[in-house]
């Protein structure tokens, strides 16, 4: 019976040893854990210390992958505003309206029509300017700029022959000197026109005076 008792008691220091040496090994991992190499055990500067030049390279890598996001933000909007102008560009018509169009072709198509008897007119009102017929040379100039009323040739020559009915017949005095000045508000440095302005003003002048004295 004492032997019996002996070897029990041997057989449970022996579990409480190998217990204990359990207990030793889980602390000891625990340990390593809880406070892995190059860590302070005290938990409240449990930080690893950092070297200077360490320092530097960290803020250096901090910085570049910034710069780095930066860069892909960029590329990523450019990309973003191609597709957007690319999209634009498909669906947007751009071309010239049709009626614009319209207009062109039949604008072409009354010039090539009329030109022609348009150089007639102006030639044929300068020959009555030359030979003093004023009546022929206004009536000439004023088909001309009937048919292309924003020519500025045919309204000068009309003007100019305005004048001389003017001076010489004393007709068309008012439509010569109005005819002008609508001239002038769209080239008012054009010297035969500020000339021709002077004359129409002058043969005024002369007018009021004689009617007066």
């Amino acid at each position: 019976m004492g032997g019996l008792f002996s070897t029990m008691q041997r057989q449970i220091m022996r579990n409480e040893a190998a217990k204990a040496a359990r207990r030793y090994v889980l602390l000891d991992r625990r340990k390593k854990l809880t406070y892995p190499k190059g860590y302070s055990n005290i938990k409240e500067f449990n930080f690893p210390k950092v070297s200077k030049k360490e320092l530097k390279y960290i803020k250096e890598a901090i910085r570049s992958d910034i710069k780095k996001d930066k860069i892909r933000n960029t590329i990523f909007l450019i990309i973003l505003s191609i597709s957007a102008l690319i999209v634009v560009l498909n669906y947007v018509d751009f071309s010239i309206p049709k009626e614009a169009h319209v207009n062109e072709i039949q604008e072409n198509n009354y010039l090539s029509e009329n030109i022609n008897e348009y150089s007639f007119l102006l030639d044929d009102g300068d020959q009555w300017i030359e030979k003093g017929n004023w009546n022929n040379a206004v009536y000439r100039y004023e088909q001309a700029v009937r048919l292309f009323p924003h020519k500025y040739e045919a309204n000068y020559r009309l003007a100019l022959a305005y004048s001389y009915h003017c001076q010489f017949k004393n007709k068309n005095c008012n439509l010569g000197e109005k005819l002008t000045d609508k001239l002038l508000k769209y080239h008012p440095d054009e010297i035969n026109l500020i000339k021709l302005k002077a004359a129409f003003q002058d043969y005024t002048r002369d007018t009021l005076t004689t009617n007066t004295n």
